[in-house]
């Protein structure tokens, strides 16, 4: 979160904005003082990332959909932060973002109308590259939370979610439309794409766990090929989530 060019796989860089979202800027903002955090400079750090959860939280009812998206997104930074850096207060700290998380990802799905946090782009087709931003922001925030979630119940030797509450999760779309930096590159790529995952089914989940179960079969083979040239980092993500399943029911 240091630079723009280098934000994480689930926050999009906002080319075709003027300027980058402020709950994103503010997120950076905390970032250089993590990243050049001092013993003597933990206790500032942490006051400011609780200060910047709390104004979250009270402000959370006056925002809209494009509000709640990069405040979730900057939330789930500091989380990540907290997990890094076990400063005093973090088992706390950690309950009340998690509480923040939820509420929010509540009042977003009430805005939408929809029971669901994110949508495949085969089930909802976005019609314009703001749109497209919108709605695999949404896909890539509901993956990372899986991630997250997979880590902080292993780490912590509790039951992990359940695998079927899951499974209609959609993937993440292509790497080069993601980083599209114009319309145009955004709608060429996004030609090759659709082209490349016609056949493929590779849209949420359930597809990719299944793939990965029997990956020699020809047809799966092809999935995964066709599925994991397109990705990028959070792909690589998801695959890593797939292989700390246990057991897949």
């Amino acid at each position: 979160m240091l630079r723009r060019q280098t934000f994480p796989p689930f926050i999009h860089k906002h080319w075709h904005r003027s300027a980058i979202p402020e709950k994103l800027a503010t997120c950076m903002s905390i970032a250089q003082l993590f990243a050049s955090r001092t013993p003597e400079t933990r206790p500032f750090l942490w006051r400011t990332v609780d200060a910047e959860e709390r104004r979250m939280r009270e402000e959370m009812e006056n925002y809209t959909e494009h509000d709640i998206l990069p405040a979730v997104q900057a939330l789930i930074i500091y989380m990540i932060m907290a997990l890094i850096d076990q400063y005093d207060g973090t088992a706390a700290r950690g309950v009340r973002m998690i509480q923040t998380f939820q509420a929010m990802t509540i009042k977003f799905r009430e805005m939408l109308g929809s029971a669901c946090f994110a949508e495949s782009e085969q089930q909802r087709p976005s019609v314009s590259w703001e749109d497209w931003v919108f709605q695999e922001s949404r896909r890539r925030l509901a993956n990372i939370w899986f991630v997250i979630n997979r880590v902080i119940t292993a780490d912590a030797q509790l039951p992990c979610p359940d695998l079927n509450a899951y499974r209609e999760m959609p993937l993440s779309t292509g790497k080069a439309m993601w980083e599209a930096r114009s319309r145009e590159e955004w709608e060429t790529e996004r030609a090759f794409f659709q082209a490349s995952l016609l056949h493929t089914d590779m849209w949420k989940f359930r597809s990719l766990i299944e793939a990965r179960r029997q990956p020699h079969s020809p047809l799966n083979a092809a999935k995964l090929d066709a599925w994991e040239a397109e990705t990028d980092k959070m792909g690589v993500l998801m695959n890593i989530a797939v292989s700390l399943l246990d057991n897949i029911s």
